[in-house]
């Protein structure tokens, strides 16, 4: 059997190029398998690969978002920050403006204060000045101070001329002087008619009621005599003759008002001429004693007379010494010799004067008793705003005087009974013979012309 070549050919070709297409085909395949994988591969490399950049992209827009955020966040605090700045701001803009203000009324008041120191620095001079001036016034016044001793001084004072009196003046006074006692003699009939001392009863005997009256009209004449001539201010000045008109009173009013005023003019009183004070001081002491002595000598012998008067001096000067220290404090002090029932006062005491044979003491106290005359007086102290008791002053009292009073009514009833005698004697006389009334005469000119003779 013959084949067909050009079938064979094409069956050859055919069946080589199935084989080759075979072959192709599964060379394709496996390309096309193998590029399939490696897509696959790669989708699934490139698919992780977007998943892990998305999942990176994811976290990093997370971590961007919290950036974000946290930018907002930080924003609005800053917001807020400036928010609370911008008010600051505000705040310390108006701050400003006040402390501009501040600052502008500052420099006005600094201006102001600059202007006042000045006027200050001025009137500082000024002062300076015056106080430099001031200190030299308050040098020319003597320094004063504080000191109450004097007060008892003062008291001693008055106890030494009670004794100094009682002890006299309790002894007898001789009759011849007790008959011209408050009648002849200048001394104590001036005292009897005296303002002060009228009221005062004076029997003319030495009975105790008598010796008491004298004894505190004595007293009472050295308290006056001492406050006339010692208890002054200052002794620069002549004494003051017209007592509403001296400086006494005038220091004594403008201490009610203006103590500081007084004090410092009596300081400066005091600081001039001190030597010269003290010489008028001790005149002042020998013008009391003068004016004294005659009342004392008028009922003392000589003897005695001048045992007293050497005892009235040393009284006096206690009371000197003792207001010299007076005159010298801030206070001032003022007597008064006025009763004033406002006030309590000691009654005076009389020692060694009690009665004797028998007779009865005069110190009769009664109910209602009232002061009658003052012998110490009261001492007050003199401030701006009013006056006040220092010491307790010493009266006499009615109930002291009253076997006195007594005593002086019998003697004017005696002296009445004595005067109509003496009257009815002379209306006698009158009617007698004017024979023998010529006699009489002659006899009592025959006596007189012999007492004459004997004399010469």
């Amino acid at each position: 059997m013959s084949a067909d070549p050009l079938q064979a050919i094409r069956t050859c070709i055919t069946e080589a190029l199935g084989t080759v297409a075979e072959t192709v085909l599964d060379e394709v395949k496996e390309e096309i398998a193998s590029l399939k994988t490696r897509n696959e591969n790669s989708l699934k490399d490139a698919l992780k690969l977007y998943q892990t950049q998305n999942e990176e992209l994811s976290r990093e827009q997370e971590e961007l978002q919290g950036q974000l955020d946290q930018v907002k966040k930080s924003l609005e605090k800053e917001e807020e920050k400036v928010t609370a700045a911008n008010a600051e701001i505000t705040k310390l803009q108006q701050s400003l403006k006040e402390k501009d203000e501040s600052l502008r009324n500052l420099n006005t008041k600094v201006s102001n204060t600059d202007n006042q120191l000045q006027d200050l620095k001025e009137k500082n001079a000024s002062l300076l000045q015056n106080t430099t001036r001031l200190s030299e016034l308050e040098g020319f016044a003597k320094e004063l101070h504080e000191d109450e001793t004097w007060i008892k001084q003062l008291d001693t004072m008055w106890e030494s001329a009670r004794q100094l009196v009682n002890s006299y003046l309790k002894e007898d006074v001789p009759e011849d002087k007790l008959k011209n006692l408050g009648t002849r003699l200048k001394t104590w009939k001036e005292f009897r008619e005296s303002r002060v001392l009228n009221r005062l009863p004076l029997p003319r005997s030495n009975s105790p009621a008598a010796k008491q009256m004298r004894i505190a009209a004595m007293l009472t004449i050295i308290a006056r005599c001492i406050d006339q001539h010692i208890f002054h201010p200052t002794y620069i000045l002549g004494e003051d003759k017209d007592k509403d008109g001296g400086i006494r009173p005038l220091l004594a009013d403008l201490a009610t008002t203006d103590s500081k005023k007084e004090s410092h003019l009596r300081g400066l009183l005091l600081s001039i001429e001190p030597k010269k004070q003290a010489e008028n001081a001790s005149k002042r002491v020998g013008q009391v004693v003068a004016e004294v002595a005659p009342y004392a000598q008028d009922v003392l012998s000589a003897a005695q007379f001048k045992k007293f008067k050497s005892g009235l001096k040393q009284v006096v000067q206690q009371a000197l010494e003792a207001w010299q220290i007076a005159q010298c404090t801030r206070e001032k002090f003022e007597l008064f010799f006025a009763l004033d029932d406002d006030f309590e006062w000691q009654r005076l005491s009389f020692e060694d004067c009690n009665a004797v044979n028998g007779e009865q003491s005069t110190e009769r106290v009664i109910e209602g008793d009232e002061e009658l005359l003052v012998i110490f007086p009261q001492i007050y102290s003199i401030r701006d705003d009013g006056w006040g008791l220092a010491t307790d002053g010493v009266v006499l009292t009615k109930s002291q005087s009253l076997a006195a009073e007594e005593e002086v009514e019998a003697e004017i009833e005696k002296e009445k009974k004595e005067k109509k005698e003496k009257e009815r004697e002379r209306e006698r006389e009158r009617r007698k013979p004017p024979s023998s009334r010529l006699e009489r005469r002659l006899q009592s000119s025959s006596q007189t012309n012999l007492r004459l003779r004997r004399l010469s």
